[in-house]
């Protein structure tokens, strides 16, 4: 056999229908997922040949290549995971659905679907909603005292000779969150706020059990 008839043989083969080079790809459902939500992740794996099986695992694996959660389509926690595949028989599905059942913000970060050397990673974007937390008000000067508490029942009240040119401040406070979110205090007509500006401070989250952002605003409220 001639040398230029190898190539040629080996040329029509490379071009028979069917055949692609090796890839594999990882996405993942939503985007952006909320603490508390599950999420999906999904691994394309294209062997190159049309129903060729594969004789080596898959596995998913979190932060790392090594911290692996899940092995040929059995998570090794079925409370926090479960995995589905597009074909019965494991080592022939060429699509591996690895669903987060309620995401944590400790599982934020890169994922990875691995096969034999060769593997491929997405980014787990995790929120943490805001909720408002805290609303308080008082004189602006600590020596000052005002008359009320600041209620619906017990407004303060600023038309006493005591209360007459005296300032308000008011400051409002979110809970933990990601990412740091912004209170906005809103004023009702004939009050003039002045703006104090934003602080930011870092917090720990007992629930997610990871650092997040508090959003804090301090506005001092003249009468006028």
């Amino acid at each position: 056999m001639s040398r230029t008839f190898i190539l040629v043989l080996l040329l029509l083969t490379a071009l028979a229908p069917g055949f692609s080079s090796f890839s594999i790809s990882v996405s993942v459902s939503p985007a952006v997922v909320t603490v508390g939500s599950p999420a999906n992740l999904t691994c394309n794996i294209d062997m190159g040949w049309n129903g060729q099986s594969r004789d080596q695992s898959i596995f998913w694996s979190f932060k790392n290549e090594n911290n692996d959660v899940s092995e040929n389509c059995k998570p090794y926690n079925d409370r926090q995971y479960s995995v589905w595949q597009n074909h019965a028989n494991c080592f022939i599905a060429t699509q591996h659905v690895l669903t987060i059942k309620q995401v944590q913000w400790s599982q934020r970060g890169y994922w990875y679907c691995k096969y034999a050397s060769n593997s491929s990673n997405v980014f787990l974007n995790v929120t943490i909603p805001a909720q408002m937390e805290r609303f308080t008000g008082g004189p602006v000067s600590p020596a000052k005292r005002l008359r009320g508490n600041g209620s619906l029942l017990a407004p303060f009240d600023l038309t006493t000779s005591s209360g007459s040119g005296q300032g308000l401040r008011l400051s409002c406070r979110s809970s933990c969150s990601f990412p740091a979110s912004r209170p906005r205090i809103r004023a009702l007509a004939g009050v003039r706020l002045a703006p104090r500006g934003w602080r930011a401070a870092v917090a720990s989250n007992s629930s997610s059990g990871g650092g997040c952002r508090l959003g804090q605003r301090a506005l001092a409220v003249e009468s006028e």
